[in-house]
């Protein structure tokens, strides 16, 4: 593949929501290229209403004209796009809902994260209120 046809991932310029969308692109050994948000107003003010997105939201993936939102849509894109429908169970039901299950445990548990570590509250207050009220050790203890 040529660097012009590298895929684009598209996010803030932190880890997050995009990470899982780019080491799944390294472990299907697909070439892609960062575009990173710094500014708001580069993504909010430009690129999310010129892109041409049918639901414009960080982080995206565009492969040629394919343009796509949504960290899980882009992961179930990149695995049919590198042909590896195994990861994604192939044509056993059982494993594909497993992986399903599996990518809405992680989903949760990184929602709570966020939470935690967005806050601008004392952090370490915070945390302890997580595990003790069994927020984020209930997620773990699965």
């Amino acid at each position: 593949m040529e660097n012009s046809e590298k895929l684009v991932v598209g996010y803030w310029n932190m880890r997050g929501r995009a990470g899982l969308d780019r080491t799944m692109l390294a472990f299907c050994e697909l070439p892609f290229t960062n575009k990173i948000y710094t500014n708001p107003v580069d993504w909010f003010g430009k690129d999310k209403q010129e892109i041409g997105f049918d639901f414009p939201n960080l982080p995206y993936l565009i492969d040629g004209d394919n343009k796509i939102t949504e960290a899980k849509a882009i992961v179930k894109y990149i695995a049919l796009r590198a042909n590896r429908r195994d990861l994604l169970g192939g044509n056993d039901d059982k494993k594909y809902i497993e992986i399903e299950v599996a990518f809405h445990v992680i989903d949760d548990l990184q929602n709570e994260i966020i939470k935690l570590v967005s806050t601008k509250g004392d952090f370490q207050a915070d945390k302890e209120q997580a595990f003790a009220k069994g927020t984020l050790k209930n997620k773990l203890d699965a």
